[in-house]
């Protein structure tokens, strides 16, 4: 009887959490610009974030990208992460970790035979912003990754907006710093998107 007085409350809880719960799931068109050793490239980029009570949310991400090294014949980008957030109105701060990975082919020629390139690395991120009904406005610090020998970094911020029923509208920039050949570089990479939120 114990365990199901025990069952009762956890489900009575968790029905509550459901209740209070506000949730949002966009799906986006995104084209992004040449930058970091890429091509630019476009692709489809997905997000849910669910507001759970007053003060807690997490979010979730993915994309994919038809971008590919600037000069391979063929590659895409992806990349997928998740954050917990704590909220104090509309406004919010967040922790998780992200992965994201690439992947491009060089077809033959008469220098070279063909070969592939394939690398992928998690960051962990902190965030802040603000996420209303119809604006999300936005800041993410990637700290460096030690997985590949490029240590990359970076630091963006974006905004997007729904406009009318649903039709939402986005862009973002990030810097990026990295190694390339043991030399210290930085990129800009700037988005648009167009999708939209459920």
């Amino acid at each position: 009887m114990p365990y199901l007085k025990a069952a009762l409350i956890c489900f009575g809880i968790c029905v509550a959490v459901v209740v209070a719960a506000r949730a949002e799931t966009s799906v986006m068109a995104r084209a992004v610009t040449s930058g970091a050793g890429f091509d630019a490239g476009y692709g489809v980029y997905g997000e849910h974030i669910q507001r759970i009570g007053a003060y807690f949310g997490i979010q979730a991400f993915g994309s994919f990208l038809l971008q590919k090294k600037s000069p391979a014949d063929s590659g895409y980008k992806w990349g997928v992460g998740g954050q917990a957030r704590g909220y104090l109105g509309d406004w919010y701060a967040g922790g998780g970790i992200a992965c994201s990975g690439y992947d491009s082919r060089f077809d033959a020629t008469d220098d070279h035979p063909a070969h592939h390139w394939r690398k992928h690395t998690f960051y962990p991120t902190l965030s802040a912003g603000l996420d209303d009904d119809m604006f999300d406005v936005w800041a993410t610090y990637y700290f460096q990754e030690g997985r590949t020998v490029n240590q990359v970094q970076a630091f963006g911020g974006g905004c997007s907006a729904v406009l009318w029923q649903g039709l939402k509208v986005g862009t973002s920039i990030v810097r990026s710093e990295y190694l390339q050949a043991g030399k210290e570089k930085e990129s800009w990479v700037g988005s648009v998107s167009i999708g939209w939120q459920f």
